[in-house]
């Protein structure tokens, strides 16, 4: 039944017996008609009945008509008007008997109803602080524990039964800062990642970060407070490692820098103690071949001039192992270089060396890099050096230099066609003192290549080259 037919319903049923009544009234006591003859007005009124869905009324109308039909039988044809107004009247407590225990059985079916639905709704609410791997704790006013989750349980190794009613002060190794962290959750109603650590039955300790709210009624009163612990005991773990190797890390530092220390102490030994005699020998062997080329004959002469060009060679390689130590040591400045200023450079620098030579440079405009520039600039100079080196022997020569990409990543590149390597070889390009040619073929110490893949190493990227004999070569790096 739609609302506006409920709510009208008393007043439709009212106007129905007041009908009734009164059509009872005319007929059987004004125009004098039979009882009979009355009792067809309870037909509305049955009616009405069956609308309102009452079938308990048919139980009051039938004892009225039974009541007026004793009448009938016992004293005739002989029914007052009071007689019928007191049987409407038993038939109007029935309708409200009805409507009453209608209603409380709508009261009934939807209290039923409502617990169903709190059953379950409680029922879900369990199921979710159970699904949760993190131990769930609620605690009262009083401090006493109302409820916990399996996991709680777990973390403690005591049963839900025995928790709850307990004192949630009693499973934590530090009571006075759990009791701080429960103070200050009652004074601003939350705390937030609060270190606690939960001690299990067996002894073991469960590191945990706690956060809490408190929960209030309808009235907006505290009632306690709701707490979630998210178990750190493997980040513990983790930072304990990150503090030990920062701890390594910081005593390896101080190792380094005596080892630096010590490195440019045989740096200062090795620029004015070692090179100091080798100019001596080289001094006194150019004298005696000027102020006594008389008295030498040509074997001698020879012999001297051997003398100066090897201290020569070994002050050079002096002078290329102290760059080559301080590549590594050097500090770094990272800033955005022009890559193909400092290839021209360079190549400008090659061709005021020898102006005869026909090399053509062709450098590829616009290279910019993040890098330290010093250091860029050591790396062109030693890759276009070799360059120019190796395609010395060859009249006309192409040296290239420009940028490709190799696996999604720049990768740039000195390009040469003069003598070149076999690739069998191409491991040992980059060795300190490793050369794939004579000194009497083409001149050098074998430290340029070692250079040039420390300081590529320090800008985080790689080197390497390919080549093929007299097909020239070209090496690559990244940065």
């Amino acid at each position: 039944m739609s609302e506006p037919t409920e709510k009208y319903k008393i007043v439709v049923v009212a106007i129905l017996l007041a009908a009734a009544a009164s059509l009872i009234y005319y007929f059987h006591t004004v125009r004098g008609t039979g009882v009979l003859f009355t009792h067809l007005f309870y037909i509305p009124i049955i009616f009405a009945t069956l609308w309102w869905k009452r079938k308990g009324l048919i139980v009051p109308i039938f004892l009225a008509l039974m009541l007026n039909l004793s009448y009938i039988y016992f004293r005739g044809d002989v029914v007052t008007y009071n007689d019928q107004i007191r049987s409407l009247m038993f038939i109007v407590i029935g309708f409200m008997v009805a409507e009453l225990s209608g209603k409380i059985a709508t009261g009934e079916k939807e209290l039923r109803k409502s617990h169903e639905e709190l059953q379950a709704t409680s029922s879900y609410a369990r199921d979710l602080i159970e699904a949760s791997l993190d131990p769930l704790v609620t605690i009262g006013h009083d401090g006493k524990i109302t409820d916990v989750n399996k996991a709680f349980e777990l973390a403690t190794g005591i049963s839900r039964e025995n928790l709850i009613g307990s004192d949630f002060l009693d499973y934590f190794t530090e009571t006075e800062k759990a009791i701080e962290g429960y103070q200050q959750t009652f004074s601003q109603g939350f705390i937030r990642d609060y270190p606690l650590s939960i001690r299990h039955t067996s002894g073991r300790i469960t590191d945990v970060i706690f956060n809490a709210t408190v929960y209030k009624n309808d009235a907006e009163e505290i009632q306690g407070a709701f707490a979630a612990a998210r178990d750190i005991t493997d980040r513990k773990k983790s930072e304990e490692r990150i503090k030990k190797l920062n701890e390594d890390l910081q005593q390896r530092a101080v190792e380094l820098a005596a080892i630096n220390e010590e490195l440019e102490a045989f740096n200062y030994s090795v620029s004015h103690d070692l090179r100091s005699p080798l100019r001596s020998i080289d001094g006194f062997s150019q004298a005696l071949l000027e102020d006594y080329t008389d008295r030498l004959d040509a074997e001698g002469k020879d012999y001297l001039t051997r003398v100066r060009a090897a201290s020569q060679k070994m002050g050079r390689l002096i002078d290329d192992l102290l760059n080559l130590s301080r590549m590594t040591r050097t500090g770094m400045r990272r800033e955005v270089v022009d890559l193909s200023a400092l290839a021209k450079a360079a190549a400008a620098e090659l061709q005021n060396r020898e102006p005869e030579r026909q090399v053509e440079f062709v450098i590829a405009e616009g290279i910019e890099v993040n890098g330290d520039k010093r250091l860029l600039m050591v790396v062109l100079e030693n890759l276009l050096g070799n360059a120019w080196k190796f395609t010395e022997k060859h009249p006309r020569a192409r040296i290239e230099c420009g940028v490709t990409q190799v696996n999604g990543k720049s990768a740039y590149f000195v390009r040469d066609d003069g003598a070149g390597f076999d690739m069998a070889y191409a491991d040992k390009l980059f060795g300190a003192f490793q050369r794939l040619h004579g000194t009497t073929e083409f001149p050098g110490t074998g430290i340029g290549l070692a250079t040039v893949q420390r300081i590529i190493h320090r800008h985080g990227g790689r080197v390497w080259a390919e080549g093929a004999v007299e097909q020239g070569a070209t090496f690559y790096f990244t940065l």
